[in-house]
Parts: C-alpha cells; sequence; structure tokens
C-alpha cells in the first residue's frame, strides 16, 4: 500500500499591523463556476476589512488508487497531482492580488492530496480560521440535492461558521437578514458572534422568524429579550408562526423585506436527522437562491 500526501503553498505573504483584527477566511475551489462565483462574492463581502484568504483546492485521494500510481509514469503522476492544481492554483491567486490590490487582503493558495475534510480541518486547526464560504456543488443524492456533496460534508463535520453562496448568485449588501430561530436552541453570544459582526459592518436591519408552540411562550419571550441584549444596537423586527407554516413564513419575510442573507444556528445531528422532513426541507430550499450563513 503507498500512501502519498502532497502539500504545495505558493506565493504566501502574510503581515500583520498593531491594532487590527486580522479575519481568516478559508475559500474552497475545485476551479469550477460555482467555486469562481463564491470567491467572487467573498472579495466584495469582505471589501473594507483586513482578512487573510486561504484559497485551498483539495485533490480528492479516491481519484487516484493505488494500481494507477504504480502503473503511472512518475512525471505522469506529478503533473496530475501536483502540477496542473498547482498552476491553476497560482494563476487564481495572482488574478486575486491583482484585481483586489486595493483592498487590505492577504491571499494564500494551498494545494493538498488529502481527504477533502481532512485537508480543511488541519488547515482550519493550524491556521485558526474564523470562517469557510463556499458554494454549493453538484449533488449525487437526493440528500445533496440542495447543498451538494461536498458542501454537506463541511457542514456536518467541521465545527465553524460556513457561509454558502448559492449558483449564480452575484452579492447584494445584506441591508435585510433573516434569522431562522428555534426555541429548543440555546442562544449564546459566542455563537452568534459571526452574525453580530456582519449586522455591525453593513448596518443591516434583523428580521427573527420563530416557530412558536402555545406551551412554548415563556421560552419564546425570554429569546426575545437575549436576542435584544445581544442586537442591542440594530433594528429588530420579530415574527412568529405558531401554525408552523415555516414555508409561507420564510417566504413572506424575504418577499417583503428584501433579505440577501439567511442564518441558522444548527446542531448537526438533530438538522441532518429532520432534513428529509417537509418542515426542515422548506426551512432550508431558500440556500438554492439566497446565501445561507451556518452557525
Amino acid at each position: 500500500m503507498i500512501n502519498v500526501i502532497f502539500t504545495i503553498r505558493c506565493n504566501l505573504y502574510f503581515y500583520k499591523r498593531k491594532n487590527i483584527i486580522m479575519k481568516r477566511i478559508l475559500l474552497l475551489t475545485d476551479f469550477s463556476k460555482n467555486a469562481s462565483n463564491a470567491i467572487t462574492y467573498a472579495m466584495q463581502f469582505f471589501s473594507g476589512d483586513t482578512i487573510t484568504f486561504y484559497v485551498l483546492n483539495v485533490q480528492k485521494v479516491s481519484k487516484y488508487i493505488t494500481s494507477d500510481l504504480i502503473a503511472s509514469p512518475k512525471k505522469s503522476i506529478y503533473d496530475s497531482v501536483i502540477k496542473n492544481p498547482k498552476k491553476a492554483l497560482e494563476i487564481l491567486v495572482n488574478d486575486l492580488k491583482k484585481e483586489y490590490a486595493n483592498e487590505d487582503y492577504t491571499f494564500e493558495g494551498i494545494c493538498d492530496y488529502d481527504s477533502f475534510v481532512s485537508a480543511i480541518k488541519q488547515l482550519v486547526e493550524i491556521e485558526h480560521v474564523d470562517m469557510i464560504v463556499m458554494g454549493t456543488n453538484g449533488a449525487s443524492s437526493i440528500k445533496e440535492a440542495v447543498f451538494g456533496s461536498n458542501t454537506i460534508q463541511v457542514i456536518e463535520k467541521v465545527d465553524l461558521p460556513i457561509l454558502v453562496i448559492p449558483k449564480k448568485h452575484k452579492f447584494c449588501k445584506p441591508s435585510q437578514v433573516l434569522f431562522i430561530n428555534e426555541t429548543e436552541i440555546s442562544l449564546e453570544k459566542n455563537i452568534v458572534k459571526p452574525l453580530l459582526g456582519i449586522i455591525s459592518k453593513f448596518n443591516s436591519h434583523l428580521n427573527v422568524l420563530t416557530m412558536v408552540n402555545q406551551n412554548e411562550q415563556d421560552k419564546y419571550n425570554l429569546q426575545k429579550e437575549t436576542l435584544n441584549s445581544f442586537f442591542k444596537d440594530t433594528i429588530l423586527n420579530f415574527y412568529t408562526d405558531q401554525n408552523k407554516s415555516i414555508e409561507n413564513a420564510v417566504e413572506h419575510i424575504i418577499a417583503t423585506k428584501e433579505v440577501h442573507l439567511v442564518a441558522k444556528i444548527i446542531h448537526v445531528e438533530s438538522f441532518f436527522k429532520r432534513i428529509f422532513t417537509k418542515a426542515s426541507m422548506t426551512e432550508i430550499t431558500y440556500a438554492s437562491k439566497i446565501p445561507l450563513l451556518f452557525l
């Protein structure tokens, strides 16, 4: 059995300035149109901020089985596994440097030959990444129909805020944000911190939608107090629906408020256990149209 792992970092330049908090954002690319669109969205979304972007391309281990590696000439292995992706990544990173030279951005390109999730987890841990931005990718099963296989893996297995950008979606300032709330979720300030930052950056209004049963009113009132304390400098609009008609409620708020970002706190296990239920699918279907922030 031959185990081969290659990691290539290209054209790293990194700087720190006193009194500036530098955000670290991971961008995932397979050089597809969806990935390119998500990167363009991120460039505009974080405009004006001091950011280090880690642009990661992962060459899947499953693409190359042992017999292929043994049978193939060394040059062919190098071109397929390292040279070609590395060159494409260098071109992408250099193009980003040129196009966004006026921004306070730093770029690091990383090519990794590893399993997809392992490569992400390693980078997140080593570089202390704050957030992942990725596009949706092709679906290979019903479960992946909304997000795509890679996106599902990242949501399930990487404990980090993830901003998912739908296919062909163009950046629009999120002056109105929708937060899907659940009474059974414990609201903690460190969890909603990324959302707080976004609201502050864009001076957004926050629309909170909660599905409330009659016996959950006290719990919901406490949540309202908590959210008001977290977002004390924000215009908050609260909406409830006791009939569990989340489809109509979500569509109404998105349409009437012209929402351009949807946020949701998830407990991964319970979220994916409910992913096939009508309510849950309705809840996440808007991800195919509007950027979705998983907290």
